[in-house]
């Protein structure tokens, strides 16, 4: 319990910032300096949790914001946006790897989330 505690604020954190630099995305160039700041804001986020965890990922279950397993029921209720893009684009789940690369999936996925 301590630690979900623990992570659970960082999990919030998370699909906050994942929200913020998916959402800019549409409004910004991809050089545009809040594009920047919210994908550095972003990495700063996954790398605390990816310092314990070989993966994290950011889904849908049930009409619900899911990070790792964990329902966020703050952040469903403030991230409304991110819920429906996700359930209109068909993305059940983002998965963030350590030493990971972006795949051809991947880009398919953030072209229909950016659209």
């Amino acid at each position: 319990m301590a630690e979900l505690s623990r992570r659970l604020p960082l999990y919030d954190d998370l699909a906050r910032r994942f929200a913020s630099a998916l959402r800019g995305t549409q409004l910004y160039a991809a050089d545009h300096p809040l594009i920047v700041r919210n994908l550095e804001a972003l990495l700063d986020a996954l790398e605390q949790l990816l310092k314990e965890d070989d993966m994290v990922a950011i889904g849908v279950v049930g009409g619900a914001l899911v990070v790792s397993d964990t329902p966020l029921p703050k952040a469903s209720a403030t991230l409304g946006e991110l819920l429906r893009r996700l359930q209109t684009a068909g993305i059940e789940r983002v998965t963030f790897a350590r030493g990971g690369s972006p795949s051809t999936s991947s880009g398919r996925s953030y072209a229909r989330l950016r659209s």
